[in-house]
């Protein structure tokens, strides 16, 4: 998404630990509705740029839709199922990126776990089908905004921590406890031309620890509510990459004490509620504290659709970032409408390390990152707040399963987590995310038998 190295590589860490959550160890059913064909074809090349994806089924499917995307910006594209509810055209708004290597995944529906694809009878998509194709390098009108990293030429390491915050009003950020706000996270992914049997990772002080793998990827990820057991668990130190494969890789990578940055604040916060949208308007944060020019700093504004409004482009019209440095960025007038509320995120990206030169053919990437979300609004736009989310009416019922409800506001998503250790911050496990239609949520959980206890948590996103 970035035209920095630096900056692809952490992001393309994210799209395969996304891909990794996703996926259980073992995949089920395969009885169900199959992929019949995808468009492009798998392993196509030269893409044309203004080419639609489309995927068809061998039945009629549910018009519901939950896909992966790698190398895409998700939020430019919109999806058509056809009058037989067989294929589904997903358009790209504007042209595809040029030379970029496209991956997608359809998540198939698991009880409790995903909602994803299903036949009109509720039947899951038959596995996880997955495929790839690479656009052309040009033409089209587009601009070629991808990195070196989206060529698949070099095996990417990521070692970093993060923490997200929110602003609700003039006064200090404070951890979005609508999720686990801090995380660690360590990946492989590999170079095209390299085949790998397993990747360790060892933390300071401790023994090699196995990494999962995912489709090339190899991953190690923890996220919780409490920094200082984040801390305990990834401290601070020298951290090792071992892979084993064609060929074998040992790769060092120092994490320090402070590579979470200060969380972004938006000094300007009484004057952001209410932009004057027939204007410009420059939005201002505090300084990124020790922020150097090869750090980053990245701007997105989404609508309450939460589709994107304002990113930081560069000077041919690629996604961009500013300079760790930076206090300020200008939303152009008519960015924004008149009397509607926004959320802004802010994120500081901490470069620690980006060493291309090391280790031939590998790239490797240590950084930590603050993210801050803040409502800005025009005129007499604002965002109302949901409600505060507290369970109740919990009722067993004859067949087993836990019925429970919470207050909640029409329009915002919710999502339900379950854990059975309350002392292991990193064992939750989610429900599926519900778009809340009405003022209450009732949510029907149907525990293992045998479970000895069941503790749940409601979050909004």
């Amino acid at each position: 998404m970035k035209t920095s190295v630096r900056t692809l590589g952490i992001q393309l860490w994210l799209a395969g630990l996304l891909l990794a959550q996703l996926v259980p160890s073992a995949l089920h059913a395969q009885g169900g509705p199959t992929l019949v064909s995808s468009v492009p074809a798998n392993a196509a090349t030269g893409v044309a740029l203004d080419s639609k994806i489309s995927f068809t089924f061998s039945t009629a499917m549910k018009a519901q839709e939950s896909i992966t995307w790698s190398g895409l910006d998700t939020n430019k594209l919109s999806y058509a199922w056809s009058a037989d509810a067989k294929t589904l055209t997903c358009s790209y708004n504007g042209n595809l990126p040029g030379g970029t290597q496209v991956t997608w995944l359809l998540l198939s529906t698991i009880p409790g776990f995903i909602v994803g694809f299903e036949d009109s009878t509720g039947t899951p998509l038959s596995g996880f089908p997955f495929g790839s194709f690479m656009t052309a390098t040009g033409g089209g009108g587009t601009n070629n905004c991808s990195g070196i990293s989206s060529n698949g030429n070099f095996t990417i390491y990521n070692l970093f921590k993060s923490a997200m915050y929110v602003q609700n009003s003039a006064a200090a950020p404070t951890p979005d406890t609508s999720s686990d706000p801090f995380n660690f996270g360590a990946s492989i992914a590999l170079a095209t031309n390299r085949t790998a049997t397993g990747a360790t990772l060892t933390v300071p002080g401790g023994s090699p620890q196995s990494m999962d793998s995912f489709f090339g990827h190899y991953f190690i990820f923890g996220s919780t509510n409490d920094l200082s057991k984040l801390d305990a668990l990834f401290p601070a130190g020298d951290y090792t990459f071992t892979v084993t494969g064609s060929p074998n890789q040992t790769v060092p990578a120092n994490l320090p004490a402070s590579a979470i940055p200060n969380a972004p604040h938006l000094s300007n916060y009484a004057a952001d509620q209410t932009i004057n949208a027939g204007a410009d308007f420059t939005l201002t944060w505090d300084a990124f504290v020790g922020g150097r020019t090869i750090d980053s700093i990245s701007v997105n504004v989404y609508n309450s659709s939460q589709a994107l409004v304002f990113q930081i482009t560069n000077s041919a019209g690629c996604p961009s970032v500013l300079p760790g440095t930076a206090t300020s960025v200008v939303l152009p007038a008519g960015t924004l409408s008149s009397n509607e509320a926004y959320t802004a995120q802010i994120m500081f990206l901490n470069n620690i390390t980006v060493d291309t030169n090391s280790f031939p053919g590998s790239a490797v990437f240590v950084g930590g990152q603050s993210t801050t979300r803040a409502t800005i609004a025009t005129g007499t736009g604002s965002i109302t707040p949901p409600p505060t989310m507290v369970l109740t009416n919990v009722v067993w019922l004859p067949a087993g399963q836990l019925r429970f409800e919470f207050p909640a506001a029409p329009g915002t998503i919710y999502t339900v987590e379950f854990s059975s250790d309350l002392g292991n911050p990193l064992g939750w496990t989610p429900l599926p995310s519900t778009n809340a239609t009405s003022s209450v949520i009732q949510i029907t959980d149907t525990p293992t038998p045998g479970t000895p206890l069941r503790f749940y948590r409601a979050r909004h996103n």
